[in-house]
């Protein structure tokens, strides 16, 4: 007995509609109304694309072949599609229920307003710290806040939670999505924002620090050379701050050179508090050496009994060589 073709098969059983709309004449291509939001979208679009391919529109040309993800824009996919494919861009990003909401205002390169079930709630992203914007004009505060605008203002938004609901000043702690763009990370990775730990949300920490070394020796954003800023230390040889950890206390400078440097008359500010170190010893050419504010197993200690490092605010690490020269500020 003669089987009936697999297409055969497949028009009856599946969508015997669709089949009949591709015999018509003429291919009308449904438009999309973006003040309506669709989220059941996927049968029409998979109709317009065979009515596209099989009808011959006069005096118009054909449509390119696109995949059925091409055709649906960000703003039409339905949440779950949304929501799995921003959880397949960050593996780091803990398995819990996201939230969706829609950026109403951008407040600064770090925290955002969002409306969600038609509250509208402060958002500060976890991981990450810009320069300040608004009441004080730091470096790069200005460009940072833009930045954030420029990604997420009137966007629809998916928001993760690490450990921690909100900080000490109420704002909901979250990673942010805006589609597959991992918002966070992307400000790190170019430039506009420095990784930064605020335990016990440190889900995405190597993430970020990955995302910092890459602009840093790229110099995007905060790290490039910019007109009336230091030049950075490690392009002229001289000692270069690598990293500080605000929460532990500690900074450590490194020596990118060929030969030793002594660090006596070298000094290490915390800016925001105005609280000064000077450094003993010396840091071999390529190696790492860390200071602390109080004491630590190895490296050099500040002595100071509390700590000295702002966790909430920007407060950049300076150093400065025994000339009282500006080398180096992280970030």
């Amino acid at each position: 007995m003669m089987q009936k073709p697999l297409y055969a098969l497949t028009c009856t059983f599946l969508i015997t509609l669709a089949c009949q709309a591709s015999n018509t004449a003429q291919a009308v291509i449904p438009t999309y109304d973006p003040n309506s939001i669709q989220t059941a979208v996927v049968g029409t679009a998979v109709a317009a694309q065979n009515q596209t391919q099989t009808a011959n529109v006069p005096n118009e040309s054909p449509m390119p072949t696109q995949t059925l993800e091409s055709l649906l824009t960000p703003a039409i996919l339905s949440t779950p599609i949304l929501e799995q494919r921003a959880a397949a861009v960050r593996s780091c990003i803990p398995d819990a229920p996201p939230q969706f909401g829609k950026v109403e205002n951008v407040v600064d390169g770090d925290t955002i307003k969002v409306l969600i079930d038609g509250s509208i709630y402060p958002v500060r992203y976890i991981g990450i710290d810009t320069p300040e914007s608004t009441n004080t004009i730091e470096y790069f505060g200005q460009e940072s806040s833009s930045k954030n605008s420029d990604l997420v203002r009137g966007m629809d938004v998916i928001l993760y939670k690490d450990v921690s609901e909100t900080d000490r000043y109420d704002r909901l702690l979250r990673y942010v999505f805006v589609g597959d763009m991992f918002i966070n990370y992307e400000l790190v990775n170019q430039g506009y924002a420095t990784a930064m730990y605020y335990p016990p949300d440190v889900a995405c920490a190597t993430l970020f620090d990955e995302a910092q070394a890459n602009a840093r020796a790229q110099s995007l954003g905060m790290w490039a050379v910019q007109a009336g800023q230091p030049i950075k230390a490690g392009s002229s040889g001289a000692l270069e701050i690598v990293n500080v950890n605000k929460n532990a206390e500690y900074v450590d400078i490194k020596n990118p050179g060929a030969a030793p440097i002594d660090l006596k008359g070298w000094v290490l500010l915390s800016e925001t508090g105005n609280q000064s170190c000077k450094l003993e010893g010396s840091v071999q050419p390529g190696a790492t050496f860390r200071i602390w504010s109080g004491s630590g197993a190895t490296g050099f200690s500040c002595g100071y009994s509390k700590s000295i490092w702002n966790n909430n605010e920007t407060d950049p690490a300076v150093l400065f060589d025994p000339q009282h020269q500006e080398v180096d500020r992280y970030p």
